[in-house]
């Protein structure tokens, strides 16, 4: 598709994504093959079923992709809900033998996304995955542990980060850029940067909402 995103990662193996001309997010993988390593390619929109046996939308034309490894590959996109007609993440997960996805959007109860949203993902113990809302506020995904049970849950970042003063960082602006990574200082945490207007402020965030710190000054 003219303009498709892409996304890339390493999983036993160099996977890249893209959005084809028909609105399906495509897998691009190096992978062995019977003792024989050879480029295949899959139609992930196509193949994908969630526990319903349902597939999931094609995506919107100018969705983001974001993807990582986290025990299997994982690839992010916007697409339409088909009862609200609301821009929605979904996953579409391998988990060892079959593609699955989910609807992100549903499942965590997280406002739509605006349009254009970035997307931002990365593992952190599990999946972590970042876009802009239609409330222009910074939203996480994240499949966590909770009392035992893995869970997707959603956290809004720009509500309860604060920075020393107790400032909360400022919404994003339309076309926000979204990078996430892994901190090394703590495993169990979670780092996204945006740029707004012209300040960039970066929201750390660990699974307690009550350590999120914004670091950088709002603009006044």
């Amino acid at each position: 598709m003219a303009g498709s995103a892409l996304a890339s990662h390493d999983s036993g193996g160099s996977r890249v994504y893209f959005i084809g001309n028909d609105n399906h997010v495509h897998e691009l993988a190096w992978a062995d093959q019977q003792g024989q390593w050879v480029w295949n390619t899959t139609d992930l929109t196509a193949t994908a079923k969630d526990a319903n046996d349902n597939a999931p939308p094609s995506a919107i034309a100018d969705s983001a992709l974001a993807s990582h490894d986290s025990g299997g590959s994982r690839v992010y996109f916007i697409g339409k809900d088909p009862t609200s007609g609301d821009d929605h993440v979904y996953e579409i997960a391998w988990l060892g033998s079959i593609w699955n996805y989910t609807p992100l959007t549903t499942v965590t109860g997280a406002p739509s996304a605006i349009a254009g949203s970035a997307l931002a993902s990365h593992d952190s113990g599990g999946s972590r995955v970042y876009f802009i809302g239609n409330d222009n506020h910074v939203h996480e995904l994240a499949w966590a542990n909770q009392q035992g049970q893995w869970l997707w849950n959603t956290t809004d970042l720009t509500s309860v980060a604060r920075d020393i003063h107790s400032n909360p960082p400022p919404p994003a602006i339309a076309g926000s850029a979204l990078t996430s990574h892994n901190t090394s200082a703590d495993p169990g945490g979670a780092g996204c940067t945006l740029s707004v207007a012209t300040i960039t402020a970066t929201i750390t965030c660990t699974r307690s909402p009550g350590r999120c710190r914004l670091v950088g000054t709002p603009p006044t």
